[in-house]
């Protein structure tokens, strides 16, 4: 797996409005837009890919996404989630490159969402193939199973 960052040139008001698809059906009373954006993603996306938005600042929103490097080139990753949040979410583009990350640094991306309540953290430690065994057991009786 490879890790990425990238800043999205949207917020969640302008999800809320372009969306295409009913954000009810995704947890979006409970959570908010983004939440019901990273739900979508997590459920359309093929294996080999995850996409998560991590945080919102004024009028982007930071996400984080790992694909798997023997299946995908980082090209056509791209390509597939700008092509999904174009056409489900309005997102035309992203501000600025992506910028590839540790495990660590993915893994603390997850812990930001999961923090605001945007994604399960489960979901994506498991499918994001992190060393997740390594860390003390302290740590993981917070998360609920």
């Amino acid at each position: 797996m490879r890790y990425f960052n990238c800043m999205l040139n949207t917020n969640s008001e302008l999800i809320k409005a372009n969306s295409k698809i009913r954000l009810n059906d995704y947890d979006y009373d409970y959570s908010g837009p983004i939440a019901a954006l990273n739900k979508y993603m997590y459920r359309h996306l093929e294996n080999g890919y995850l996409f998560m938005e991590y945080r919102e600042q004024k009028n982007m929103l930071l996400a984080a996404f790992a694909f798997d490097e023997r299946q995908y080139t980082y090209q056509e990753t791209c390509d597939c989630y700008a092509e999904i949040l174009n056409r489900v979410f309005g997102v035309k583009q992203m501000k600025e490159d992506s910028v590839e990350l540790t495990m660590q640094e993915y893994l603390e991306c997850v812990r930001e969402a999961r923090r605001r309540e945007y994604c399960c953290i489960l979901d994506q430690v498991k499918n994001a193939n992190l060393w997740i065994m390594l860390f003390p057991v302290e740590v993981w009786k917070q998360f609920p199973i």
